[in-house]
């Protein structure tokens, strides 16, 4: 038997002010950036996360917001829900950024459009010296406080 066995049904989403602002603090939460440009995969830590930040109040105001996610592309490299942060006033995907580029908008890309880009002209994957890089990672980072 080489087949997993069906997922079970995900139950309807309760509808009140807890709730929402977990699934929004979660959803805020999917493949975060730290300041240095590092991208996170905090997966297993998000029903904590989300449930402790909404009940402290925290809510996602998108009046607020200085970024939005935007899905990438299927890839070679690139996992399967990989999303990028852009500014709120980029297009909302790498196909609204690409459509009607000229050949002098290029260096104004984003890096996974003019990646998209050169890969849906037929370029060649860049060679690289590691059999195991991909294009797109998640960096594991953990720091233990000993001084408490």
């Amino acid at each position: 038997m080489d087949r997993l066995p069906p997922a079970p049904p995900i139950p309807a989403r309760p509808n009140n002010q807890l709730t929402d602002a977990m699934y929004d603090l979660a959803d805020a939460l999917h493949y975060p950036v730290d300041s240095q440009g590092r991208v996170f995969d905090v997966k297993f830590m998000l029903p904590v996360l989300a449930y402790h930040l909404a009940r402290c109040g925290a809510v996602i105001d998108p009046a607020r917001a200085l970024i939005k996610q935007r899905r990438l592309p299927p890839a070679p490299g690139v996992f399967e829900d990989a999303v990028e942060w852009v500014s709120v006033d980029a297009p909302d995907s790498i196909d609204d950024e690409l459509a009607g580029v000229t050949i002098d908008d290029v260096e104004s890309l984003s890096a996974a459009a003019k990646a998209e880009l050169l890969r849906r002209l037929g370029a060649k994957e860049p060679e690289s010296t590691n059999p195991d890089a991909t294009t797109w990672h998640v960096e594991t980072s953990i720091h233990f406080d000993e001084g408490a």
